[in-house]
């Protein structure tokens, strides 16, 4: 009986550690840098979602690269049928916000242009769209 209780003590214990999210785990601007695939477009007005890649050879990916701590780059690549229909590059700023979840801002006009979580990222620079996107 001591045995298992000692046991699921120890489980217990590793539950919690193991859910508990540590300081150390805060998403890093170097940490985010890399290749997102599109998998999702929404569009606004008309409200609208449409999954990628579809039917008609419609792709895309989003590529972060980051200089320091405050400033990154976000190559936009629409495809479709494997051509090149959009390469757009957003210069912005990095940021935190209160939970310690990174963001994006355009340099041009301090607008919103990227929210970073857990290998994923929410891309809103194209006026009326959000570009979902992971790693």
């Amino acid at each position: 009986m001591k045995k298992l209780m000692t046991s699921f003590l120890a489980l217990a214990i590793f539950a919690f550690v193991s859910c508990k999210k540590d300081k150390d785990e805060a998403p890093t601007p170097a940490g985010i840098a890399g290749t997102y695939t599109i998998y999702e477009v929404e569009q606004y007005n008309p409200p609208s979602t449409h999954t990628l890649p579809n039917d008609d050879g419609e792709h895309g990916k989003l590529v972060v690269t980051v200089s320091g701590e405050t400033a990154a780059k976000v190559q936009l690549l629409l495809y479709k049928n494997n051509q090149v229909e959009a390469d757009e590059t957003f210069d912005c700023k990095i940021g935190k916000d209160a939970d310690g979840d990174i963001f994006l801002t355009t340099v041009s006009d301090n607008r919103n242009a990227a929210y970073f979580f857990d290998n994923e990222v929410d891309f809103y620079a194209v006026a009326g769209f959000r570009l979902g996107g992971r790693k």
